[in-house]
């Protein structure tokens, strides 16, 4: 081994020898890289005006792949005539030979247990093993995969990548090929038996085989302890940009063994401290002052994505998310439409969690009228492009090889407009690039695939791009953000090693789990053993340790709910306080910069045109509980996106006991009707009911037949239950059922739905509310009541009504709840007076009225009470009233999702009770 203790020895070492005669293997190509520009920048410097020969400097992979292509143009060894599989390639053999294999278990995931098995395959070649077959199942079902592998290799003539070192060795050893005379290692931590078996074959030629190692140690150690990552993160990020700050020709290196993890959240915080100009509006993406080594998986950058999403839709489903996003993608179409589709993108959120593409194109709805063509969406070049993608859809071959797929998926992208039609800014065009290499690599997958349908195609692509990265190009940066593995060897001025914690180093043993667990053992096989992985961690961690004079470690002491605590491999390096603080956001700049008038308004324009007012008792219901929220909601029309979710939501299930309930009723009209049913008829009547209204939901994907036999049964245990609480009543009959009426309170329009009126035998009506959610009748009471629906169905019909009621109908409670002037026309209803004892409203009237007048009260004394109530909160709704006035703020503001808009939290409101009793999920207004 040759110590060297500075970088300009090694490039005086490497200047020693002839580069025709030197080769220096590195364990990556960032290494190699670095090697290279290194010794060419040395030589600048000492030889400014003259010429020089780069050294031969390869990773690893990188050389095997050189010496492959010398040996093919003369193939005397039988395996050089066969061709090397592709990473890509290879996986997909894998996988196919897995899917196939009649011994392969059913419900096996194929695609991960592919990717096992090339791995344990990849390990056998590497530590030049036999398969083992006296392990447990999972070895025998293995080893006849390898088997098939092998055939499968053969008939296609290829080969593993794993079996190419073999065969270079071989050439070696024969003197097929030249063997160096000079090899020089840098920078690995560990030699598989394979690379070793290549060593010696080079040694056996004559080659001179030396290892390369730097000695520096760190002349300063320090380590940092912090509340949790993003926390860790951030002062990764502002150390790096206060060592710069304090000479930019510096090289800096922030280490992070879970980089592949955190990228997201790294690249997020460390364009924040050192871009932080990207928050602005319309700002162009472009590579960031700092260089990331982990590259983001090519099927989630944008442009990329929306492409998938495209050939995705016209092969069958897309998930809701999926089609949210090709909706709001400027990858995809006309980008004037994009207003329309999102609001298109709002109403299909609320209805199934997949949508096909004929389902999309009905949505999207292209009516017929006076004028000609109108759409119910204006998107008419997205509907264009959909209609021509589905006659592509139809036309397409059933099947083809990927070769001939390619140039078939860049017709479908090119029918919707792929890649938009703005200009791409740097980043967007560098995927759009890795795109088109990524079709290139599908392309080559012919010698494996052979003749594949669309879906096995598209499959394939994906999981392409998936294991393929995309990395921006950057600019050069001193700042470098590494994993473990690229930084192993690099030299630095600082360096900072993140996740320095008990959980993540060293790392977790990680065994392959179709090789035999003592097999790996026995023979030091990567991640086998806790003991293995200890010692790796030890030796990775001392080369890092002495690529900086100045080392900082750090690590966190809580992720998610876990304690941590600092890794033994660092706990006694000095833990030191960490100093800096971030400076002011850009955006606080902004806002400490502004010119802003402050003024506190609590009342909006008041409505001058009733005629554009839309909406039922939701807008009383809204004003009573804050009158921010009717204005937010019904004026100025903003509203939540809603979220998809499996099965039915709250509001359908109360939609859906509303139509059993109609039907029923709609077939038997009067109460005797219903004492009349056998009970073999009863239950036949409810079954044929519940069956109707859950047609609706049949065709929903999300739903499925198990889960409406589930609501089916629930439904017909609380219906029976409550139509026997029913037939307690005094009789009646059905006068409306699912009614609707237009009323107006004072200057207001209100659209109301009834979900039932009976007539009792005096004539009178009593109105019957079917409610999911629990109930109280002091949900009536007050001046700001919290369920006006009923009341206001009482006004509206003033002097018919007697009665009003409840019908709760719930897992817990089967009810009616209610006030009536005869409590007995049903259980659980009454008098007025369980009501009157709440204030009125303060009026003339109600301040001269006699105290034993609200004592007693009487149902007309009531009604007209909610008269005076609801006509009061239509007239603020219709003056504009907007104040920020939760009734219970504690409870009003708990699901309420307008607090960004109102910023209850920056108002001085006392907050109210946390619970008020109201439970009302499900209902409709």
């Amino acid at each position: 081994m040759k110590p060297f203790q500075e970088f300009a020895e090694l490039f005086q070492i490497l200047q020693a020898h002839s580069p025709r005669d030197l080769l220096v293997l590195t364990p990556n190509k960032r290494l190699s890289r670095f090697l290279r520009d290194g010794f060419n920048q040395y030589q600048a410097t000492r030889q400014p005006a003259t010429a020089w020969a780069t050294p031969t400097c390869y990773s690893l992979q990188g050389w095997l792949q050189q010496a492959w292509e010398a040996l093919a143009l003369r193939p005397q060894h039988p395996l050089l005539q066969r061709m090397p599989l592709a990473p890509m390639q290879e996986r997909i053999l894998w996988q196919r030979v897995v899917a196939e294999h009649p011994e392969t278990p059913p419900l096996l995931s194929t695609r991960a247990t592919g990717n096992h098995a090339m791995e344990a395959w990849r390990l056998l070649r590497q530590w030049g093993l036999p398969v083992p077959t006296d392990g447990d199942s999972n070895g025998r079902i293995f080893a006849a995969w390898c088997d098939a592998f092998n055939r499968e290799c053969e008939q296609r003539g290829v080969l593993s990548q794993a079996q190419v070192a073999e065969v270079v060795s071989a050439c070696l050893q024969e003197g097929v090929l030249p063997a160096p005379a000079t090899v020089l290692l840098y920078g690995f931590d560990e030699m598989t038996p394979q690379f070793q078996g290549l060593l010696q074959a080079m040694s056996a030629q004559g080659s001179q085989v030396e290892e390369l190692d730097w000695q520096a140690q760190a002349q300063q150690s320090v380590r940092y302890e912090f509340s949790d990552e993003e926390a860790e993160i951030e002062a990764a990020a502002l150390w790096a940009q206060a060592r710069i700050q304090d000479n930019p020709q510096q090289r800096i290196a922030v280490v992070i063994p879970k980089l592949a993890q955190l990228r997201e959240a790294v690249e997020r915080i460390f364009t924040r401290v050192f871009e932080p100009q990207y928050i602005l509006p319309g700002q162009p993406q472009h590579a960031p002052g700092f260089n990331i080594s982990a590259g983001q998986p090519m099927d989630g950058v944008p442009v990329v994505a929306a492409a998938l999403n495209v050939l995705a839709l016209q092969r069958g489903l897309l998930d809701i998310e999926a089609v949210s996003q090709l909706l709001r993608s400027p990858f995809v179409g006309s980008s004037g439409e994009l207003p329309e589709r999102a609001r298109l993108d709002r109403e299909l959120r609320q209805g199934d969690l997949s949508l096909s593409l004929a389902q999309l194109l009905r949505e999207l709805g292209r009516r017929e009228g006076a004028a000609g063509a109108q759409y119910r969406f204006r998107c008419p070049d997205l509907y264009a492009a959909l209609e021509r993608l589905d006659q592509l859809r139809q036309s397409a071959p059933k099947q083809q090889r990927p070769s001939e797929w390619a140039p078939w998926f860049l017709q479908l992208l090119t029918v919707m407009g792929w890649p938009g039609q703005r200009t791409l800014d740097t980043l967007e065009f560098q995927q759009v690039q890795g795109w088109q290499e990524a079709l290139q690599a599908f392309a080559g997958l012919d010698a494996v695939c052979g003749a594949i349908d669309g879906g096995t195609a598209l499959q394939y692509l994906t999981v392409l791009l998936k294991h393929n990265s995309f990395q921006a190009q950057t600019k050069t940066s001193p700042i470098q953000i590494l994993g473990v593995l690229e930084a192993a060897g690099l030299p630095f001025d600082h360096l900072w090693l993140m996740n320095m914690d008990d959980e993540t180093w060293p790392p977790a043993p990680d065994p392959n789990p179709l090789l035999p667990l003592g097999f790996q053992i026995e023979h030091g096989m990567p991640q086998s053993s806790s003991q293995r992985e200890l010692e790796y961690a030890r030796r990775l961690l001392q080369r890092l340790s002495s690529s900086a004079p100045v080392v900082a470690y750090s690590h966190s002491r809580l992720q998610e709910d876990k304690q941590l605590r600092a890794s033994t491999l660092v706990s006694e390096v000095p833990l030191q306080p960490f100093t800096l603080s971030a400076p002011e956001s850009f955006a606080g700049q902004l806002f400490r910069q502004r010119e802003i008038e402050t003024s506190l308004e609590s009342c909006g324009p008041k409505v001058v045109d009733a005629a554009t007012i839309r909406g039922g008792t939701g807008i009383l219901k809204d004003q009573a509980a804050c009158p921010f929220r009717a204005f937010a909601r019904h004026r100025l029309h903003a509203d939540e996106m809603p979220l998809p979710a499996m099965g039915l939501d709250a509001l359908e299930r109360g939609n859906l006991l509303h139509k059993v309930m109609e039907l029923i009723w709609r077939r038997l009209r009067h109460q005797q009707r219903l004492l009349e049913l056998s009970e073999a008829d009863l239950q036949d009547l409810i079954a044929r009911c519940i069956e109707a209204s859950l047609q609706a939901f049949a065709f929903r994907h999300s739903v499925g037949n198990r889960l409406l036999q589930i609501e089916s049964q629930r439904l017909a245990t609380q219906v029976r239950a409550f139509l026997e609480l029913e037939k307690q009543r005094a009789p009646f009959s059905v006068v409306f059922n699912e009614g609707r009426k237009t009323v107006k309170l004072g200057k207001l329009p209100l659209n109301i739905r009834y979900d039932r009126v009976d007539r009792l035998e005096d004539g009178s009506l009593f109105v019957l509310d079917y409610k999911t959610g629990r109930q109280e009748i002091r949900y009536w009471e007050g001046e700001r009541p919290d369920e006006p629906q009923v009341p206001l169905y009482c006004v509206a019909n003033s002097g018919k009504v007697s009665g009003a009621a409840f019908g709760q109908i719930t897992a817990d409670e089967i009810a009616l709840k209610g006030i009536a002037e005869d409590v007995s026309v049903a259980p659980g209803m009454k008098g007025p007076q369980a009501l009157m004892q709440t204030d009125q409203p303060h009026t003339d009237q109600a301040q001269t009225e006699p105290p034993q007048a609200k004592a007693t009260g009487d149902w007309a004394a009531l009604v007209e009470h909610w008269r005076a109530v609801l006509e009061k909160l239509a007239q603020e709704f219709m003056a504009g009233a907007a104040a920020v006035d939760p009734k219970k703020a504690g409870v009003t503001c708990r699901y309420c999702e307008f607090k960004p808009l109102c910023r209850i939290q920056d108002q001085p409101v006392q907050h109210g009770s946390d619970d008020d009793g109201s439970d009302v999920g499900g209902e409709r207004s």
